[in-house]
Order: structure tokens, then sequence, then C-alpha cells
């Protein structure tokens, strides 16, 4: 039997619409059908050469097919921080701006915030009343009067906490940190 490459995205940096990821379920059945015994691994374009998995309940995308989480739907990045004050979005747009100078970010938008992800997770973007909590996830545990906390992650992974309340807090210092965060995340 011959294989054929899932159909990928124009622009595989962008998330895909709903119609590209049903193609790319109509070509996993049609694998399985097929009697195909690779996984049948629902593609929905490369990030870095990361194949993305996306759940068929919620419709978002992760690295590792069938992987464990909240299975709640999720938005577009704009919908979200169109519900917030203009800050808001200048602390995202400062935040992500630098992520992407520095390679391809998977942005995961859900009600409560934005998880922006390489191999693994970067960072979280939580909107909140009065400031922004940005987790960012690294090697080690930081001390430094603007984190607000930490906490331990996963295995190797440790979390800190930041409340922001303005674009200029993201000075080269928390960008030094995204850096860090991002290369730690990306294999």
């Amino acid at each position: 039997m011959r294989y054929q490459a899932a159909p990928q995205p124009a622009d595989r940096a962008q998330a895909s619409t709903s119609h590209e990821r049903e193609l790319y379920y109509e070509f996993a059945e049609r694998l399985t059908a097929e009697g195909c015994n690779r996984s049948a691994t629902l593609l929905c374009g490369t990030i870095g050469g990361v194949t993305r998995w996306v759940c068929r309940n919620c419709d978002r995308e992760f690295a590792s097919a069938n992987q464990a989480h909240v299975c709640v739907p999720g938005v577009r990045v704009n919908e979200l921080l169109a519900r917030h004050p203009r800050w808001v979005t200048e602390i995202y747009d400062a935040i992500i701006d630098h992520l992407r100078s520095l390679g391809p970010v998977h942005e995961d938008a859900v009600n409560v915030g934005i998880f922006l992800k390489s191999d693994r997770k970067i960072a979280e973007f939580r909107p909140r009343v009065r400031s922004v909590l940005l987790s960012l996830y690294l090697p080690y545990e930081m001390s430094d009067l603007r984190i607000a906390r930490t906490l331990p992650g996963a295995a190797d992974r440790i979390v800190h906490l930041f409340k922001l309340t303005s674009p200029a807090q993201i000075d080269d210092q928390l960008r030094e940190w995204l850096a860090e965060a991002y290369d730690f995340n990306t294999d």
C-alpha cells in the first residue's frame, strides 16, 4: 500500500480552519479503513517540524496524539484579547513579537488565556482584571523582585509567575527570560 501525506495548510504557522481539520479527520479515517497500521494521528500542519494533533472534541492542537488535557473549546487570540482593555493587547503583542523573533510559536487560546507553545509549553498569558499573569516555564528557579510566585512544574520545569500591568515591563531582562524559556522548551 502506498501512503500519502496528510493535506497541509498553506501557512503551517497559522492554526487550521475547521474545514481543513475536517480534511484531516477524513484522511485519518481513510487510513484506518484501508487497514493502515500506522497511527492515524491527525496532522494539523507542523511548526518547526513538530506534528500537531487535533482533539476531535475541543478542536485544539497539541504536540502529542491523545495528549491529556482539559477538553474545552478554543477561541481565537483576537477574540480573547478583544474582551480586555487595550493595554492587555499591548502587553501580549510585546511578548508574542519577541517570541516570534526566536522561531515558530503555537498560540493556543482558551477562555482563561493563551498558552504559548513550541515543542512544549513556553509560557501562559492570562489576562485578569488589573493585571496579566505571565507564567514562564524554565529549568531552574530564579529569584527576582518581579517574580510574584514560583511553582514546581512537570519533572524538570519550574513555573515563574509575573504580574504585568504595562508593556514597558517587557524589558531586556524579561525578554532574556522569554528567550531562555523558548530555548528550553524547543527541541
